[in-house]
């Protein structure tokens, strides 16, 4: 889409109107402003010369001022380090003379202390040898003490004992050791004990002894001894005495050498050390001087390499800042200068640029005239042309919509003040230039206006519409006309539209509060459905949605109100702001005439409007437009064409629009890729795509999880439900194997929609019936619950619940999912009788019990209401829904009473996918895809050719029921064994000793079970009656019952064909036909011998009843059209009085004989005759008795009635019969065969002449 007109136009209008208000203040202000810029820059220059002046002059000094101080700061630096070398080092020397003093005393008082101490050992020695002396003495006076004693104690017990001569004392021991005090003690302590034990002898001896003089010998020798010990002793303590001294002097004298040598070794010891101490005090000394004078003289040269440092850099600042400070002074003369050219550059460039602007604007708006022009002459040309059948439709969306003409008029334009002149204003004439709104962005317009402003209102509503309509691609856009005060006449026109497609009108113009209040609410709906569905936050506005979309692109809404505020409720006011506010970027514009007359609804006003549309006022006889921008160029609105021109435009859109409205998805948007078909595992569920749900998403039907497990499916006609069932039947196909999902296809329409799935052999198909009959539903329904209850005995053997579980289990044994589609499934119901109840109960439990065992059911209807439907509570089993295109209350039916979203689908195809069982919350919108027949062949084609090539699933073919044709007696799968069959039933059975039965095919039955037949066995009223209008399809049915009897009954068997058809009839050959393939057991008997072979059947008969004949052999009587035949009638005579013994038997008795008496002995009658009246002039009521089994076509109530005691045959339909014979309960409607192929019956006549053949061979 190009860029948006009415955007360019405005852009370009007011930037032409702001430039020329700007352009003149602009060319004043530069003036000024350079002038005030070059006063300020050369008072800056000045100012700043100034400053930097005195900045210099102070700088310089604090340059000067630093530099002396940092001088001054050295030599006191170099002052005070000195006077601190000195200090420290005089401290030093201070501490080493007190640490050296330290020492001294240290070491002398030790050496003090030890003196003291050796003379103190001296003293103390001499004392210790005093106190030895002394102790030795005091010993030895002590000892000498003892011997005094043991000198008295000796003398006394001499004299004790009287001895008195001395000479008898003993000698004294040698002195063989030396005197000790140990050595005296031991003398003393020995006489002691010589003592002792003298005296102890004492007692009372003592007085014999006296008397006696006995011992006094022995008495004095030891005292004798113990003299001499004294003796000895005392010397011994003499000389002890005398050691004692010497040893005391001696050790006095060891104490004095003692002291000698500790003296000296002390002086050796401390001497030394006090002279260590005072050399290393001068070394000392000597160093910290040395040390001093070092740092003084580095002190000095760092004072001096500091002080020649802080000269240099002196030198080189003073310098440098007296440059730097030149330099800012000719830099301020520098950017002075700049700063006037800057100012002349930016004058200069500001005027350049402006008139750069002004070319840029003035060029911008020729090319946006141009564009405008262009796009109305392409898009919106003149009403008249847009008639022209030559003119291109239109495929794309305009960039705007043109609604009137706005008027540019240069000299009102123009400044008062005057523009510089080398950039004049244009002179020419004023510009009319078409007037776009901003579609698609914000394209509402609201026009304010009373009394005759009313009437011009309608009329640009009406011209606006117009211009949606012929502008946007045919069927792109859809009115919603409210008119509640003109009631639709100011829009009749567009009522056009609704010949082609009401959609376009929405059905009609809405007047009334209520129908407003709808509209608008159905319009909110729609929008909230783009936002949440469309576009989300992946597309900015419907616009961008519908690039990406395609084929289900969404169409532009245009909502027209004319005479705003009339019928319109708070609430649809409410809802109309919302629609305003938020419909743009849905694609919802709303075209409004507002009559100011009238008083708004409560609490509402118009500013809540007037912010959001495209603001035209009514004023002096016009609109007036209400912007900033726009608003001062004058506005002239557009006309509409007259009423036929208005009608013939509305006319070709709508025409137009008939084939735009056919959205077509393709199916290849859904099927598989080649090389992922029939890769789907079903075990989970089944799961296919049915079309594309917004731009590029898919919509799947997913079935097996949750709730949801069966479909509902409505739709209207047209509404795209065929093409629903056959994209998903198809898809369903070409992703599953048929051992993974079976279709089960039921089609109660009028119409072939299902016969190609019969046509083709489509593998997963089960049963397919087109044009089915309740009875064959009911059937297929029955053997689904069948299918149930045997799945259930699996599950229940396995003991398990589900079909992924019972396929775990179970992996080899095949358990497809079941998918039963029902198309007009509400056939069902059409009657209250046994067929519907027995269908609902059948329905209902497949509902509720398939969702274990894999069932899955599909009910498609057109529509849910009425009184013949499913039961509400079996409906409400059904979790997901489709709807279609249908009415309000179906709507609410296959939804939700509160969800009525399917009356908004707009177009074939358009569908909701709900799976929450109808709710609201559950609603997605899709358009299903669509399948041409072709592709549709194709596809079942390439189906049947894979299921051919895979053994597993070549013999897979479907049941197929096609109740608008008849049967086919070649598809009996019974009569081909027997033609297969190189034996005669009949005989194969008489040898085995079991009767002969013959079953006569009459066609197939509408049920799922064997083709209905009739047997003809020996007894009585074992005859068929063939009765109706329907004379093709009796025919067929006799020549098909001819057949199946000659192929089951052996070579004797003989049947009499008597054809009463017409000559002129176009299958008049069908029983010659077939009596010729079946030769010689057939034989097409001539009219002319009726009465000839009833005679001899009669004869027969009444031999085999007497026994005298050997021919048990069936024989068959086979009367097309008995009707025709004269003969057989009965004769007026019988209902006289007369003997019937008096006559012979006519053909009509012989036929009443053989009917009577025939079937007993093996001969059988087949007839058909058109009518009960008929039947009546042939025989009477008893005769009817002997046709047990009979076969009714089409016919009146009242002969159904008579023949089967119930109506039931008077609404059979082309290709339909009832069968009934007394065994049955209810008579069986079945599906009469037509008449069969010549090529068949050359296959039969072939197969009867090998049988013969055989037979004949010995």
């Amino acid at each position: 889409m190009s860029e948006l007109l009415a955007e360019r136009q405005r852009v370009a209008l007011r930037d032409l109107t702001q430039l020329i208000a700007e352009r003149s203040q602009l060319e004043q202000t530069l003036a000024s402003n350079y002038e005030n810029g070059r006063e300020t820059a050369e008072r800056d220059r000045n100012k700043a010369k100034k400053q930097l002046l005195e900045r210099r002059e102070s700088e310089i000094g604090e340059i000067d001022a630093t530099f002396f101080a940092r001088r001054d700061a050295l030599a006191q630096r170099l002052k005070e380090n000195l006077a601190s070398f000195k200090a420290r080092c005089t401290e030093a020397l201070e501490r080493v003379s007190d640490q050296a003093e330290e020492a001294r005393e240290n070491i002398q008082t030790r050496y003090d202390d030890k003196k003291w101490t050796i003379q103190s050992m001296r003293e103390a020695n001499e004392r210790q040898a005093d106190r030895d002396r002394d102790q030795g003495l005091r010993q030895l006076e002590k000892l000498r003490g003892q011997l005094d004693d043991l000198q008295a104690e000796a003398g006394e017990m001499l004299r004790h004992f009287r001895v008195s001569d001395p000479a008898a004392r003993p000698k004294l021991p040698q002195d063989t050791e030396p005197p000790t005090r140990a050595n005296l003690q031991a003398m003393i302590e020995e006489a002691q004990h010589i003592l002792d034990v003298q005296w102890l002898r004492r007692g009372p001896w003592i007085m014999l002894k006296r008397m006696l003089g006995l011992g006094r010998g022995r008495i004095a020798g030891h005292g004798a001894a113990v003299l001499a010990r004294v003796a000895l002793g005392k010397r011994w303590c003499d000389q002890l005495v005398k050691e004692t001294e010497l040893e005391h002097d001696a050790a006095r004298r060891r104490a004095v050498v003692q002291e000698s040598q500790a003296n000296q070794e002390a002086r050796d010891k401390y001497e030394p050390a006090l002279e260590q101490i005072d050399r290393n005090e001068s070394m000392e000394r000597a160093r910290l001087e040395e040390t001093l004078r070092t740092a003084s003289e580095s002190a000095q040269k760092e004072h001096d390499s500091a002080l020649g440092k802080a000269t240099a850099e002196y030198s080189i600042a003073h310098s440098t800042k007296t440059r730097e400070l030149d330099e800012l002074i000719a830099a301020a003369e520098s950017i002075c200068d700049r700063r006037l050219t800057l100012l002349r550059t930016e004058r200069d460039n500001k005027w350049n640029a402006m008139a750069e602007r002004w070319r840029s604007v003035f060029e911008n708006l020729e090319s946006t005239l141009a564009d405008l022009f262009e796009a109305r002459d392409a898009s919106f040309p003149a009403w008249s042309e847009l008639l022209d059948s030559k003119r291109p439709v239109p495929m794309s969306v305009p960039g705007g919509i043109p609604f009137g003409t706005l008027t540019l008029n240069w000299n009102l334009l123009k400044p008062k003040q005057p523009l510089d002149d080398r950039l004049p204003m244009p002179e020419d004439g004023p510009i009319r230039m078409p007037a776009f709104l901003p579609f698609p962005d914000r394209c509402s317009v609201l026009l304010k206006a009373r009394d005759e402003g009313r009437t011009v209102a309608i009329q640009s509503l009406q011209s606006l519409m117009l211009r949606f309509l012929t502008a946007l691609p045919p069927g792109k856009v859809r009115f919603t006309i409210i008119d509640p005060v003109g009631l639709g006449d100011n829009f009749a026109a567009f009522m056009h539209l609704a010949d082609y497609d009401e959609n376009l009108i929405n059905g009609r113009i809405w007047t009334e509060p209520h129908q407003i209040e709808q509209r608008l609410t159905d319009l909110t709906a729609h929008m909230e459905t783009v936002i949440q569905k469309y576009l989300r936050n992946q597309y900015r506005s419907i616009v961008e949605y519908n690039s990406h979309a395609g084929e289900v692109a969404e169409p532009f809404r245009v909502l027209v109100v004319a005479n705003f505020p009339a019928q319109f409720t708070p609430e649809a006011a409410r809802r109309l702001v919302s629609i305003v506010q938020t419909g743009g970027s849905c694609g919802v514009y709303t075209l409004l005439s507002v009559d100011t007359r009238s008083p708004l609804p409560q609490g509402f006003t118009l500013n809540d409007l007037e912010q959001l549309c495209t603001h035209l006022n009514w004023k002096d006889d016009g609109f007036a437009w209400k912007d900033n921008d726009l608003g001062n160029f004058p506005l002239k609105l557009e006309t509409p064409p007259d009423d036929g021109m208005m009608t013939r435009l509305v006319q070709m859109v709508g025409e137009r629009s008939l084939d735009a409205n056919r959205v077509q998805v393709p199916f290849s948007f859904v099927a598989p890729r080649p090389e992922a078909e029939w890769h789907s595992d079903s075990r989970s569920g089944v799961m296919v795509a049915l079309g594309r749900a917004g731009a590029t998403k898919r919509q799947f039907m997913s079935l097996g999880k949750g709730t949801s497990q069966h479909v509902l499916v409505a739709g209207k006609t047209g509404s795209g439900k065929s093409t629903l069932l056959h994209a998903l039947i198809c898809n369903v196909a070409l992703h599953y194997r048929p051992d993974e999902v079976v279709l089960y296809l039921i089609d109660f329409k009028k119409g072939v929609e299902f016969k190609p799935y019969a046509a083709f052999g489509l593998p997963h198909a089960q049963v397919v019936a087109i044009e089915s009959e309740r009875e064959f539903g009911l059937s297929v329904l029955q053997r689904l619950d069948a299918e149930l209850r045997e799945r259930g005995d699996r599950f229940r053997n396995l003991g398990v619940n589900d079909v992924a579980s019972y396929r775990e289990a179970a992996p080899n044994e095949p358990l497809p999912r079941i998918l039963l589609i029902v198309d007009e499934f509400q056939e069902f119901f059409v009657a209250d009788d046994r067929i519907a109840q027995d269908s609902a109960l059948l329905l209902d439990r497949l509902v509720r019990q398939g969702r274990a065992f894999g069932l899955h059911v599909l009910l498609g209807s057109q529509t849910l209401g009425g009184a013949y439907t499913l039961a509400r509570s079996t409906i409400d089993q059904m979790a997901v829904r489709i709807a279609l295109q249908c009415s309000e209350t179906d709507a609410q039916l296959i939804l939700n009473k509160d969800n009525y979203a399917a009356r908004l689908l707009s177009r074939p195809g358009e569908a909701i996918y709900n799976d929450a069982g109808g709710l609201i919350e559950g609603n997605d919108l899709f358009q299903v895809v669509w399948l041409e027949d072709d592709q549709r062949e194709e596809i079942l084609e390439s189906i049947r050719a894979k299921a051919d090539a895979d053994p597993r699933y070549a013999h897979m073919r479907p049941l197929t029921f096609e109740g608008n044709a008849a049967a086919a007696l070649e598809k009996n799968r019974q009569l081909a064994q027997l033609l297969d069959s190189a034996t005669w039933t009949a005989r194969q059975n008489r040898n085995e000793g079991a009767t002969a039965l013959a079953q006569a095919w009459l066609g197939e039955a509408i049920a799922i079970k064997d083709p209905t037949a009739a047997i003809f066995r020996r007894q009585s009223g074992s005859n068929l009656l063939l009765i109706g209008q329907d004379e093709e399809s009796a025919r067929s049915v006799l020549a098909s019952a001819i057949v199946s009897i000659g192929l089951q009954q052996g070579p004797d068997a003989r049947l009499f064909v008597f054809d009463g058809s017409n000559a002129d009839d176009s299958q008049a050959m069908v029983l010659p036909q077939v009596t010729t393939a079946l030769r010689p057991m057939a034989t097409l008997v001539n009219r002319t011998a009726l009465g000839t072979t009833f005679t001899e059947l009669c004869d027969e008969v009444q031999r085999r009843l007497k026994g005298d004949s050997t021919d048990s052999a069936p024989r068959y009587l086979v009367i097309h059209g008995i009707q025709r035949f004269r003969e057989v009638r009965k004769a007026d005579d019988d209902y006289s009085f007369g003997r019937r013994g008096d006559r012979a038997a006519s053909p009509g008795d012989q036929l009443v004989t053989l009917l009577r008496d025939g079937p007993p002995v093996g001969v059988h009658v087949l007839l058909w005759i058109d009518s009960l009246t008929n039947l009546n002039r042939t025989m009477d009521r008893s005769t009817l008795r002997d046709l047990g089994q009979r076969v009714l076509f089409q016919m009146s109530a009242g002969d159904s009635s008579n023949l089967v005691d119930s109506p039931i045959a008077s609404r059979l339909g082309r290709n339909r019969a009832l069968f009934t014979h007394d065994e049955l309960e209810h008579p069986e409607k079945f599906r009469p065969y037509g008449p069969p192929s010549e090529s068949w019956l050359a296959e039969v006549a072939a197969a009867l002449a090998r049988r013969c053949a055989i037979d004949s061979t010995p």
